[in-house]
């Protein structure tokens, strides 16, 4: 079965206008993400919340408030690995997801204010961080309960972006997340048959919930495939590639001398999604 390449295509024509204007305006569609759903593969080695906060963190440098969400229903322990990495305390039941559940009150910017943590930012940009649940048995819990209130949740941020995280398989919650989502990528490895098979199916499931954008992908490790061939089977146009980039680089605010490399890896990527993370018009008008 060929995969269709129309949200494709218009994804691939709006990174070619990236590449071929450099540094000029790289961030401007971060403007305009109202949701934008980062989606890791139960096997890629890089996890959707490292990748989302590093994004979000990158986009606040650029002088774009932003709000991340842990929306991983598998119970990730983001908040655990995320304090080691910047050696601080991040409490969720203090201030996160199932303290926004125990308050019992509608989403709004002032409530969600009092139950997000402020995340270090270079940039005059907002980074605020809505974390999930520690524990595995919570985090379905609290996955299911954001999903019913997404409709809330955007727009409760009309003046900042959104960047929420989570992993395969989809469930019902992550479904509902794609489908108001404005812009998706998708974390995945493409290293192998069998992979690429696993990454159709995926991309498939993907393109049909995530019906207002054209989804993108993140190419987890290396791969034989060009990109070309893998927009092909999968439908997804590839935003970029990451490949053994420590968490610590993805988590923390300042890199070491020995990890800018993996640093600029990142920081070009953020961009490419921000260029890429552009409303369906936008992709539409590009030629």
């Amino acid at each position: 079965m060929r995969v269709r390449l129309g949200r494709g295509r218009r994804a691939a024509r709006v990174a070619a206008r990236f590449d071929r204007d450099g540094n000029a305006d790289l961030y401007a569609g971060a403007e305009g993400t109202r949701l934008l759903v980062v989606l890791a593969s139960g096997d890629a080695s890089h996890d959707s919340g490292a990748v989302a906060i590093a994004v979000a963190r990158c986009w606040g440098a650029h002088g774009r408030d932003v709000l991340f969400v842990d929306a991983d229903a598998s119970g990730s322990g983001l908040a655990i690995r995320l304090g080691a990495a910047t050696r601080s305390t991040y409490s969720p039941a203090s201030r996160g997801l199932p303290s926004l559940m125990a308050a019992r009150r509608g989403v709004s910017a002032d409530l969600l204010r009092e139950h997000c943590w402020r995340l270090d930012s270079p940039g005059s940009g907002e980074v605020s961080l809505l974390l999930g649940p520690t524990s595995r048995s919570g985090a379905p819990l609290a996955a299911a309960w954001l999903a019913e209130r997404t409709p809330d949740l955007v727009d409760a941020n009309t003046e900042r972006s959104v960047i929420a995280s989570m992993t395969t398989p989809l469930e019902r919650a992550q479904i509902t997340l794609l489908r108001a989502a404005s812009a998706v990528v998708v974390i995945a490895p493409a290293d192998s048959e069998e992979r690429i098979e696993t990454l159709r199916s995926v991309g498939r499931a993907v393109i049909e919930a995530a019906c207002g954008c054209s989804p993108c992908l993140v190419i987890d490790g290396s791969t034989e495939r060009s990109y070309e061939e893998i927009l092909v089977a999968t439908g997804l146009y590839v935003a970029g590639r990451l490949e053994d980039v420590p968490a610590s680089v993805l988590l923390r605010n300042r890199s070491r001398r020995r990890d800018l490399e993996s640093a600029l890896v990142v920081e070009e990527l953020a961009a490419r999604i921000a260029f890429l993370a552009a409303d369906d018009t936008r992709m539409k008008a590009v030629t």
